[in-house]
């Protein structure tokens, strides 16, 4: 039934009774009861038929590619449809994604809801135009992702991918903004998903419910305009790096589709750039990587990646990072973040992602720069670094070292990398080195809480820093951070500690109490002599511990595995974690 039958009809029924009570025909209160029901049921259909109408005009002039137009059928979620006679009912294949046709003009609906970027000069129209002729994949839906997706809704990209394998956790909601409580539990894509749906109904969204690897990348990244790192690990972001570099020499086929259409953009098969970022602690960085302007080949050719295109090309992640970081490897479960930070460099990444779409003179990217950030400055929090020239010899991908996924999986896997969720606090780390430790000098948690029951003597060495000792610890451990005890194991002059005090039975403090520990706030080692057990978050930095104070000349000492995450599953389930 159409909005107008529907209108006529409430109008008609509408009529009916107000004409009974002119008529002065008898109602009951009951019936006046069940006719204000009745009219208000009508009234909801009729809203809801407008809503369709509207959404159905934000539509005009464009065709409606099905929902599952990249991601599999299971995969994907979209908008509620809309009756359309240009929207197709089936899907098509993955590894056939169909692009968004160039945008002509905006429809009424268009002008009034994106006015306010429609003013300013350096986007006006033809930058909308190409927004809402694009397609935004984002991978990662976490605390950098909340705010890309968030504002690349609200801008009116055409599409967008969302990617994410992991599910959201309460410790997630202080800078992963998009979610909420209620969606605890939830994979982050479809939790997103549902967010950005609610703020623009007119967008498209696609969801994967899995992470990003060498396996899957390719088909994952096919048939995008852009990609957006929005990762916290540095697996992915080779991953993505290598993927898009990759497709890029390979051609891009299909890249003058749509040439002087729409503005005059070029279509293409493959990802054009790659909006990468960090944030950690109070720190974060963005940069574009493997930019190529879109009018580089004039929309014709491969891509413009021959005949002088790549040339134009810039620098791909490897430049900047051709082997692993250390630091890189670090993340916010291990060294926190503070929420502004991961929402200030999302922001500065769905810029990144407008200027790019809106392919004007009038907005360079961040290609060939580095944007750096430093919450802790009160003057220039903001610092743009210039990066080093694509193709240099000590990258492995732009010198041609690597050719293709194949090759990069295999130099990740030879380093090992750290991919998404390998440090959830509710698992152990998924490799320990198997020989750090002689078995003798291992012990599990429950034995070492035995031990506390039986109120044996002994020193408890905590190594962690002490800002997480701060946030909780063992009764009466010792805070004796990994890096203090390394520069304090000479074995001239071995320090001497006071006697250990006897932890209560219990192993805890009781509620209010405050346990006043008998060492100095700077300990030094206990000696050489005395039993000693050590302990950290989840039982790596322990284990070296140990073994530094056993080849220190400590011989009674022994490490408790799986540290304090492991505390929580076999011993006691409500000592708090971070």
């Amino acid at each position: 039934m159409s909005a107008m039958t529907d209108e006529s009809t409430m109008e008609d029924e509408a009529a009916d009774v107000l004409g009974c009570e002119a008529m002065g025909q008898p109602s009951s209160y009951e019936t006046l009861v069940e006719e204000n029901r009745r009219l208000k049921a009508l009234l909801h259909r009729q809203e809801s038929q407008l809503r369709l109408l509207e959404q159905e005009r934000l539509k005009q002039g464009r065709h409606v590619p099905p929902p599952s137009a990249h991601f599999p059928p299971c995969a994907s979620t979209a908008s509620p449809p809309v009756p359309s006679p240009s929207a197709s009912s089936s899907s098509s294949s993955p590894s056939t994604p169909l692009p968004l046709p160039p945008v002509h003009s905006l429809s009424s609906s268009e002008i009034s809801r994106y006015s306010r970027q429609l003013l300013v000069s350096r986007f006006g129209v033809t930058g909308q135009r190409n927004l809402l002729s694009s397609s935004v994949l984002v991978v990662g839906a976490g605390g950098l992702g909340s705010a890309v997706l968030l504002y690349l809704a609200g801008a009116g990209v055409g599409r967008l991918g969302i990617v994410d394998g992991d599910r959201v956790e309460a410790s997630n909601l202080h800078r992963q903004v998009i979610h909420g409580d209620s969606q605890v539990g939830t994979n982050k894509a479809v939790s997103a998903s549902s967010r950005v749906r609610d703020l623009n109904g007119g967008l498209r969204v696609s969801v994967l419910e899995e992470d990003v690897g060498y396996g899957n990348v390719a088909s994952v990244l096919a048939g995008w305009d852009l990609v957006v790192d929005a990762s916290d690990n540095p697996l992915t972001r080779y991953v993505l790096n290598d993927a898009c570099w990759l497709a890029g020499e390979g051609g891009g086929e299909g890249g003058g589709e749509g040439g002087g259409q729409g503005g005059g953009r070029r279509r293409r098969r493959q990802p054009t750039a790659l909006v990468s970022a960090a944030a950690l602690g109070l720190e974060g960085q963005v940069t574009v990587f493997d930019y190529e302007p879109l009018g580089a080949s004039g929309g014709g050719g491969k891509g413009g990646r021959e005949g002088g295109g790549k040339a134009q090309r810039g620098p791909c992640y490897r430049c900047l990072y051709p082997k692993p970081l250390a630091a890189a490897s670090q993340s916010c479960n291990e060294s926190g973040v503070l929420g502004p930070v991961p929402g200030i460099i999302g922001c500065v990444q769905a810029m990144e992602v407008l200027k790019l779409l809106a392919d004007s003179p009038a907005l360079p990217p961040l290609s060939s720069r580095l944007l750096l950030y430093d919450g802790t400055s009160s003057t220039s929090p903001f610092l743009s670094l210039a990066l080093p020239p694509s193709s240099l010899p000590a990258c492995p991908l732009c010198s041609g070292q690597l050719t293709t996924l194949a090759e990069c999986a295999s130099w990740a896997a030879e380093r090992n990398l750290r991919g998404p969720r390998l440090t959830c606090p509710s698992s152990l780390p998924p490799s320990l080195p198997p020989s750090l430790l002689p078995p003798e000098h291992d012990i599990t948690c429950q034995a070492y809480a035995s031990l506390l029951h039986a109120q044996t003597p002994h020193y408890l060495i905590d190594v962690r820093d002490p800002t997480q000792f701060a946030i909780c610890s063992l009764p009466n451990a010792i805070n004796i951070p990994l890096a203090s005890l390394a520069s304090s194991l000479p074995p001239s002059l071995p320090p001497s500690l006071p006697p250990p005090s006897s932890p209560s039975p219990e192993g805890g403090k009781e509620d209010g109490a405050t346990t006043t520990s008998p060492f100095p706030s700077l300990p030094s080692l206990p000696p050489r002599d005395a039993p000693i057990y050590v302990i950290c978050r989840r039982g790596v930095m322990s284990q070296k511990a140990t073994r530094m104070l056993l080849e220190g000349g400590w011989q009674r000492v022994w490490n408790v595995r799986g540290g304090l995450v492991q505390w929580r599953e076999e011993v006691d389930g409500q000592f708090p974690m971070y």
